[in-house]
């Protein structure tokens, strides 16, 4: 990763792009190199500066934030695009990540949450330190996390289109402070040992929901638990690969000494 990972931030709300600049700003990691008031600026400053991250609202005058994310997409600009909004409707979700975005999050989001988005949408998210980091509560387009790595979560919901572990990596989820809940969209595939731990709580509140139709696939020797939810996709559970918890899945496989507890057809 970059030394210092520059931003473009686009609200018409002048207030809201003050406190987002100051907010990030307190991370010497990340830049504000330009504010915009509406989408056409937002444009022509992530043509003319290449940052790597520009955080858009998405109801923006002169062109919205889709416009702009398909500008970037369809120009093959180098900027990660995060949205920061306020609609929860999962419709304009889904047209965000048909458009490319790498992270939709909400504006009630907590600061904490809302400056971690340009390091971890800076690219698909390895963290730093070789796998080493923490995934802030919201929307990604890809989770890649590296053999040996290791990704913490806290507790709230996920949503990521990608969710990719190497083989000895690791999950740690923190549920001291509530439940995680991880919706996984297109693409679920966990590495040979790679594991899932748990401090503050049990599997009963972790819940995975998969809703693509690729087969989930859990390497040999992987160790995971939750509720998984998955009722378009086969369930590859691989050699002494083992699920603690519930299943509910179209299909299920064991490998040899494979093991789970599911509900499921």
């Amino acid at each position: 990763m970059k030394s210092e990972i520059r931003i473009v931030i686009a609200d018409d709300h002048p207030i809201v792009r003050q406190g987002l600049r100051q907010a990030i700003e307190a991370d010497p990691q990340l830049k504000v190199v330009a504010e915009a008031g509406d989408g056409r600026t937002a444009l022509d400053r992530t043509q003319e500066l290449t940052p790597e991250v520009a955080v858009l609202d998405i109801d923006m005058p002169l062109m919205d934030g889709f416009a702009v994310a398909r500008e970037v997409r369809d120009q093959k600009l180098s900027a990660a695009v995060i949205f920061l909004t306020i609609h929860r409707e999962e419709d304009l979700f889904n047209e965000a990540m048909d458009v490319g975005a790498q992270g939709y999050v909400l504006k009630d989001s907590t600061t904490t949450d809302i400056v971690a988005l340009p390091q971890m949408s800076f690219g698909p998210f390895t963290g730093p330190n070789a796998g080493a980091g923490t995934l802030a509560p919201g929307s990604y387009n890809a989770v890649q996390v590296p053999a040996s790595g290791t990704l913490n979560f806290s507790a709230g919901e996920y949503r990521i289109n990608q969710l990719t572990l190497g083989n000895n990596a690791e999950l740690k989820l923190d549920l001291t402070a509530g439940p995680i809940t991880i919706f996984v969209t297109s693409q679920l595939q966990l590495g040979n040992g790679s594991k899932m731990t748990l401090t503050g709580g049990s599997s009963l509140d972790v819940t995975i929901n998969y809703a693509g139709t690729q087969t989930a696939s859990f390497g040999t020797t992987s160790n995971y638990q939750g509720t998984l939810v998955a009722p378009l996709a086969l369930v590859n559970l691989q050699s002494s690969s083992s699920y603690t918890g519930s299943v509910c899945a179209q299909r299920i496989t064991f490998g040899g000494s494979a093991s789970a507890r599911f509900h499921g057809n």
